[in-house]
């Protein structure tokens, strides 16, 4: 009984891969071979960059993933003999349990952060820093080979798709190159995503991944708040960026807690994801734009106890912003882009709050609603305070 979508002929295994994006597809487009020679059945490699309708029929939604006759896509890299272990026994039928919430990692910790696009001086070394962060040290992959493969990609994705595709790439404090990368987030035109996405828009965006490494702390959040900011001030206010997560586990991308927290909301449901001694997965696609014209601005808030917010897109005087809260927010003043506005009224000397940390002083009472920026606001670096 087939267990799940398969390739048609019933007699091939199938690799099927986002180009180049995920830096173990080379490696485990050999293992996918080798599984297929072991089976006796044909093998086959696919592109599924900008070709959605390929990967649709056998719910290849992954940045790579093995599909063999009967059984649903295998989609976390692994090697011959793993797969082929898979494959011999029964699946759970239990949904994989949620993954436990990891706290976000302090401010001022790893902090420093640069978006990088194709053509920019940093763009080969940020590429190099995401894929290091992906890839162990001691990894059967090819650093240097996945990252100059990936670069390939994304040359041949602004050749065919056009602009759009960029790297955030966060890094250790006084660190440099691949060395220092702490975690990264990378779009790509959304024409170009293998996945189908409905009234798909001139600007709109995909997020093809955020990674980071969970020694001391989630980053992800802040890394993913950066991005919107970045690339809300070039985004139009009706074009969208779109992704896809697990709703309980962290692959791909998830939790959706983690993106939902930041404002994305759920435009579709994939079907589900298998993951090896988990158990299954709800896959989501989800979305992310600003508010349309004339309704409220659209806010980002990271941590319950934030008292400031930040506005991707700015808004102007009296504008409403939307937190998310039963009482309403109008601004004020006046807030450019990516800059913040605060949620509460906070004292001369009170401590402003993001992340869940301190991150600087008012030096003048600020008002709910009011524009918060340096002209009242200390950082905590130049105070050197240490957020008690």
């Amino acid at each position: 009984m087939c267990r799940g979508p398969c390739p048609a002929d019933g007699q091939t295994v199938v690799f099927l891969r986002l180009g180049w994006q995920c830096p173990f597809a080379g490696w485990f487009c050999r293992q996918a071979q080798e599984l297929a020679s072991r089976m006796g059945l044909q093998f086959e490699e696919l592109d599924l960059t900008g070709r959605p309708d390929l990967g649709a029929p056998v719910g290849a939604v992954h940045s790579s993933q093995v599909c063999v006759p009967g059984w649903p896509p295998l989609c976390a890299p692994r090697d011959s003999n793993a797969l082929y272990r898979q494959l011999q026994h029964p699946w759970k039928d239990s949904p994989c349990p949620p993954k436990p919430p990891v706290a976000p990692r302090p401010a001022g910790s790893r902090s420093a952060m640069a978006l990088l696009r194709p053509g920019d001086a940093g763009w080969s070394p940020a590429v190099h820093a995401g894929v290091a962060t992906c890839v162990p040290p001691r990894s059967a992959v090819d650093r240097e080979h996945a990252a100059a493969a990936k670069l390939s990609w994304f040359e041949q994705v602004e050749t065919t798709y056009g602009p759009g595709a960029a790297i955030l790439v966060a890094c250790e404090e006084g660190a440099a190159g691949a060395t220092g990368a702490a975690g990264f987030a990378e779009v790509i035109p959304a024409s170009a995503a293998h996945i189908p996405l409905a009234t798909l828009r001139p600007g709109d965006l995909f997020l093809t991944c955020v990674h980071a490494l969970g020694e001391d702390g989630d980053v992800r959040p802040r890394i993913l708040e950066r991005l919107l900011s970045e690339l809300g001030c070039s985004m139009k206010r009706n074009s969208r960026m779109w992704t896809v997560c697990g709703l309980r586990s962290c692959y791909p991308n998830g939790p959706a807690a983690v993106f939902e927290a930041l404002g994305f909301t759920v435009a579709g449901n994939l079907g589900k994801c298998w993951l090896p001694e988990a158990g299954w997965d709800d896959l989501e696609l989800l979305s992310w734009s600003p508010a349309a014209e004339g309704g409220p601005r659209l806010a980002l808030v990271l941590a319950p106890e934030d008292n400031v917010a930040t506005l991707p897109w700015g808004c102007r005087q009296g504008e409403p912003v939307d937190v998310a809260e039963t009482q309403p927010l109008t601004a004020i003043h006046p807030v450019p882009r990516g800059h913040k506005i605060a949620l509460r009224d906070i004292p001369q000397g009170g401590r402003i709050i993001k992340y869940g940390q301190t991150i600087g002083q008012a030096t003048v009472p600020i008002g709910r609603g009011e524009w918060v920026h340096v002209h009242n606001v200390m950082s905590a670096r130049a105070r050197g305070c240490s957020g008690e």
